[in-house]
């Protein structure tokens, strides 16, 4: 999440955004796992520090066999600009 924040302050400036208003996390792990969700709940905790309760996004988070690379989650997002 850290990452994307990253990359949307350099494209338009975290000041110019209103809201994060879709999330989805992919969370590469074994058949028995079954915590997606709290693995999600990091992203979601520092949106809302950001940009309060009532702009939270919708969330899902699912679990996946691979990704790229190897790497453990990979997080999808749309932001919304300020008008």
């Amino acid at each position: 999440m850290l990452m994307i924040l990253a990359c949307v302050d350099q494209a338009c400036g975290l000041d110019n955004v209103e809201r994060c208003s879709r999330l989805t996390v992919y969370v590469r792990a074994a058949q028995s796992f079954t915590h997606h969700p709290q693995v999600a709940n990091s992203a979601s905790d520092l949106l809302l520090t950001l940009f309060g309760q009532d702009n939270l996004p919708a969330r899902s988070a699912l679990g996946v066999h691979t990704l790229p690379m190897g790497i453990p989650v990979e997080i999808d997002s749309i932001f919304e600009l300020k008008r």
